[in-house]
């Protein structure tokens, strides 16, 4: 769940710098690293909601 966590961070980050690059939600890149952290969450929650 650590690791997790820490790959949401860096996606995170990631896509931050990436708008500050590009000025755009839509870039490719941009939408590229938000799918993938949108993976990163959901499979985070499906996690964190099993072990409750």
């Amino acid at each position: 769940m650590l690791d997790l966590e820490q790959e949401i961070r860096v996606l995170r980050k990631q896509m931050e710098q990436m708008f500050q690059q590009e000025q755009s939600f839509t870039a490719d890149n941009v939408i590229e690293i938000s799918s993938l952290l949108d993976l990163k969450i959901n499979e985070y929650m499906k996690y964190s909601s099993m072990n409750k």
